[in-house]
Parts: structure tokens; sequence; C-alpha cells
């Protein structure tokens, strides 16, 4: 509820069936493919979202409520 009154959202997408999601898993796992994920405490999450601003993370940023 902290998101609602300052405007903030939080984002996704889906880009494929479940099926399609399926085969790119099984093909990632085959070809030992794994993903550039760039991880913050949640206590950092004001820095995650300047370098998310500025473009200092590449891939993904994924901040870590616990």
């Amino acid at each position: 509820m902290s998101l609602l009154p300052a405007a903030k959202m939080l984002v996704g997408g889906i880009v494929g069936s479940a099926a399609q999601t399926r085969q790119m898993i099984d093909f990632a796992a085959r070809h030992d493919i794994r993903p550039q994920v760039q991880t913050f405490p949640a206590a950092d999450f004001e820095e995650a979202l300047d370098r998310v601003r500025k473009g200092g993370v590449r891939y993904r940023a994924v901040v870590e409520f616990e």
C-alpha cells in the first residue's frame, strides 16, 4: 500500500504462452544458459532504482523483499 500515495507501480510483461515459456526454459537448461541478474536487498531499493534510471543495470535488477 505504500506504493499508492507516491503513484509508484510495479510492471511486468508476458512474452509468450505457458507452453512457449516451458520450451524456452527447457532449451536454456539443455544449453546451460543462465540469466544475468543483479540483485539488491530491500534496504537498498533507492540505490537500485537510481541505477536503473541511470542505465547502470544490465538485463535485470531484482529487489529481494524478505
